[in-house]
């Protein structure tokens, strides 16, 4: 026996309600400290789930607003977060070393070696694209944190 049309609707319905839902739920004023960077970030990964499971066109589009949105703010309060002088990503690389009490050998499975980290750190060493996006991941934020870019 199929889906019905009733069926359909209903669930067409859902998604609509749920992506509305999810619209009234996101922040609207900027981030302003690391719980609720992390709460969204949260937040953030099931609200792109959510939308993943959709089949409601309109629902997707709101869903899609409310991750952008949301994403936005994210990157604002880490690119705030993360000011240096110089915006140093050796600089940036040890701070958040220091805020999560690691330690270089931590670090030595996402750059190879720890040989790698201390170089990094020392300002001998560039921090690769490819690295970059691990330590994005591994401290979940931007990537683009951990790379220079001159202009």
């Amino acid at each position: 026996m199929g889906i019905s049309v009733k069926t359909l609707k209903e669930e067409q319905n859902a998604d609509l309600l749920s992506a509305y839902e999810s619209k009234l739920n996101a922040p609207l004023s900027p981030i302003t400290s690391d719980s609720q960077c992390d709460s969204l970030n949260d937040q953030l990964d099931e609200w792109i789930n959510q939308k993943a499971s959709m089949e409601n066109v309109e629902a997707i589009k709101i869903m899609s607003e409310v991750i952008k949105h949301s994403a936005n703010l994210i990157n604002t309060y880490e690119i705030n977060r993360f000011k240096f002088e110089k915006n140093k990503p050796a600089e940036i690389l040890k701070t958040l070393i220091q805020d999560n009490g690691l330690k270089q050998r931590d670090l030595a499975i996402h750059f190879g070696s720890q040989s790698i980290v201390s170089e990094v750190l020392n300002g001998k060493r560039e921090i690769s694209i490819s690295t970059a996006k691990k330590l994005g991941s591994f401290f979940r934020v931007s990537p683009s944190l951990f790379i220079e870019i001159d202009f």
